[in-house]
């Protein structure tokens, strides 16, 4: 056991090289990419070092969580007229702490589904967190739970977690709710931004300028290299290259962080200011 953790290890070391190597090479455009990759091999290192049991050894209680959450989907979703497929699938490494929190946020987030009039709806439940991917039908109303979002989502930042949506249009139109936990939060390993220290799973929504100018109008907090905060409506035109931008994309109301600085995941460092960026959007 020792001995493979050993090899995982060395093999975390030699992919932080790499991935170092595809910053230094994309610049700012690899950035969202590889502080994902990032994110994902420490979520892994850090199950892979964990000491406890993995739900997926106890089958007959997985089973039992699995059950309770596919009748709640059944309940959301009935397949018939409207609803013509529901899927559900289970990440084996997930551990206890996700299962407990999907066994009790999923009703609430099929409730949130429920309001694209799904046509297709397919639920995972993977390392960090859930998702539901469905595609919306005319009658649609996002606008109906708007305000049940932004209630969850307040409740989700009391214990760091995000709920966001992404919108696919590729050969079909479909929309992706996803709640992600904080499972890194308690490690020590931050995500860093010059000398602030952020939770780590922030790292997961880093993008570039582009992508930002694309979306328009919206709010956007600045935090400056003296740690000034100020509330923009735009993206600002000064430059922003030596900064790192992060975009949260809600359902009620998205918001972009333009924060002086590169960031990666890192050790936490005593010298580095903690900034609790849930603190912000409450």
């Amino acid at each position: 056991m020792e001995e493979t953790l050993r090899d995982i290890r060395r093999a975390y070391g030699d992919s932080l090289r790499q991935i170092e190597d595809l910053r230094k090479i994309g610049g700012a455009s690899m950035a969202p990419l590889a502080n994902q990759i990032q994110y994902y091999l420490t979520s892994m290192l850090d199950s892979a070092q964990s000491q406890g049991p993995l739900p997926v050894q106890y089958k007959n209680l997985t089973q039992v969580f699995k059950n309770q959450i596919n009748s709640t989907l059944a309940k959301a979703f009935p397949t018939g007229d409207s609803v013509k497929r529901l899927s559900s699938y289970f990440e084996q490494t997930a551990g206890f702490y996700i299962w407990e929190n999907a066994l009790a946020h999923t009703e609430r987030l099929t409730t949130i589904a429920n309001s694209f009039a799904p046509t297709q709806v397919d639920f995972r439940l993977e390392n960090d967190g859930i998702v539901i991917k469905l595609n919306p039908s005319d009658q649609a109303n996002i606008s109906a739970c708007r305000v049940e979002a932004y209630k969850f989502t307040q409740e989700l930042f009391k214990q760091k977690s995000i709920l966001s949506y992404t919108i696919c249009e590729k050969s079909e139109l479909s929309v992706e709710l996803r709640i992600r936990y904080s499972v890194l939060e308690d490690r020590d390993i931050s995500f860093n931004v010059d000398s602030l220290c952020l939770n780590p799973i922030f790292s997961n929504y880093v993008t570039t300028i582009d992508a930002l100018k694309n979306i328009g109008e919206h709010h956007v907090v600045m935090i400056d290299q003296n740690a000034n905060v100020k509330l923009l409506n735009s993206i600002p035109d000064q430059d922003t290259l030596n900064s790192t931008m992060i975009h949260l994309p809600f359902l009620f109301r998205p918001l972009s962080l333009i924060i002086f600085g590169e960031g990666s995941l890192q050790a936490k460092h005593a010298k580095n200011s903690r900034v609790e960026l849930f603190e912000l959007f409450r």
